[in-house]
C-alpha cells in the first residue's frame, strides 16, 4: 500500500484552542497559559497516511514538553497510533463514570 511519510510539529498554544475553543473557562486557560509560559511547546511527530490522505500510523513525543513541566514528569513521554479499517463500521458506546477523567485535572491544573 503506498504511504506518504510526513514530518510535523505540533504548537501545543495553537492546540488549546483548537482542543477547546471558547468551551474553556477563562480562569482555567489562564492557569493552563501561565503553566505553559516559557516552555516550548513544540510536539513533533511523524505521520503517515495512504494514497486517500487517512492517518495510518502517528508517533508523538513529548518528551520535551513533559520534562519542561517539572521535575515529577521527567522521561520519556511518546505514543504511537495506528489506525485501520477506515469506513468499518463501529459499535461504541461511553465508559462509566469512574473510568473518566477531566483532562485538565489529570494534567495537574
Amino acid at each position: 500500500m503506498p504511504t506518504n511519510h510526513y514530518f510535523v510539529e505540533f504548537d501545543l498554544r495553537k492546540q488549546l484552542d483548537l482542543f477547546f475553543g471558547d468551551d474553556l473557562p477563562a480562569d482555567r486557560r489562564a492557569e493552563i497559559e501561565k503553566r505553559f509560559e516559557g516552555k516550548d511547546l513544540r510536539v513533533p511527530a511523524e505521520l503517515w497516511v495512504n494514497a486517500e490522505q487517512l492517518p495510518l500510523k502517528m508517533i508523538m513525543d513529548m518528551t520535551s514538553v513533559m520534562n519542561g513541566l517539572g521535575p515529577a514528569k521527567q522521561g520519556e513521554a511518546k505514543s504511537t497510533c495506528t489506525y485501520s479499517d477506515w469506513g468499518k463500521a463501529v459499535d461504541v458506546s461511553p465508559p462509566p463514570d469512574g473510568e473518566v477523567a477531566d483532562y485538565i485535572e489529570l494534567m495537574g491544573g
